[in-house]
């Protein structure tokens, strides 16, 4: 597909298709419920950043029955440990390459992670025999003192990457990712945001040679969803009844 030595980046119009075929596999995987458990609602946004590449954001939020809630279900789907590089090379190389942090502190003090002479991102970790519950909602993972490390890369092959370079202009993967109509959100299942305002500040759509005073006279413009689901619920015995919720309309109103 892409000449011998030749960066990803400079294909963006093949790029753009192979990570929207890579995002549909995961997104079909995620939603089977044979990786994580049967899910209930997933939601992704894909973005640009840094040199222009593409990468999601994934929110998976799994049925009640299936969520993880104990360290020992944790430890079941997330690992931070090295994996032994003889018995599994390939996922060794993956992991060293794409998800080893720094180097930082005095071994590159320029690192973007380094803040008040500390790496912000609060590492190295502390070793742990097990996973715990943490403050918050984050985890303690075990981390055990096996005896294995990683290789650190030499201070010359990093020169590259000591000056942060930011921008918020469009990229080419960006436009090409837009020129071919991908979508850049994807949502399970379907929602629909209810518009909430105040009394009588309600957003309205107009054409500029309209008069205003007809505009505000105007009911049917100044109707929102907010404003009828509080008519129904003050005009309809049944709504009364059930004491339906917005998210209850589409089900009995459908």
């Amino acid at each position: 597909m892409f000449e011998t030595r030749r960066r990803a980046q400079n294909r963006p119009d093949l790029l753009c298709r192979v990570f929207k075929e890579k995002l549909g596999i995961l997104n079909d995987k995620s939603m089977s419920g044979q990786v994580f458990g049967e899910v209930a609602s997933v939601v992704h946004v894909v973005e640009f950043q840094k040199h222009g590449l593409p990468h999601a954001h994934f929110l998976i939020i799994l049925k009640p029955s299936y969520k993880y809630l104990s360290p020992e279900a944790y430890d079941r789907i997330v690992s931070v440990e090295l994996l032994d590089k003889n018995n599994d090379p390939y996922l060794y190389s993956l992991v060293v390459k794409h998800m080893m942090h720094g180097p930082y502190g005095n071994l590159n003090p320029k690192n973007i992670c380094m803040k008040n002479g500390k790496c912000k991102n609060h590492y190295a970790k502390e070793f742990a025999e097990y996973t715990t519950h943490g403050k918050g909602n984050y985890p303690i993972y075990r981390r055990r003192d096996d005896g294995k490390s990683a290789k650190i890369m030499k201070a010359q092959m990093l020169m590259k990457y000591l000056t942060f370079k930011m921008h918020v202009g469009l990229s080419p993967v960006e436009a090409m990712w837009r020129i071919f109509g991908f979508p850049l959100y994807g949502m399970y299942p379907a929602m629909l945001q209810l518009q909430v305002h105040l009394p009588n500040f309600q957003s309205i759509q107009f054409e500029d040679d309209v008069d205003l005073e007809e505009i505000l006279q105007n009911e049917r413009l100044r109707r929102t969803m907010l404003t009828k689901i509080f008519r129904i619920n003050a005009t309809d015995p049944e709504v009364k009844r059930l004491k339906l919720l917005f998210k209850d309309f589409p089900r009995y109103y459908v």
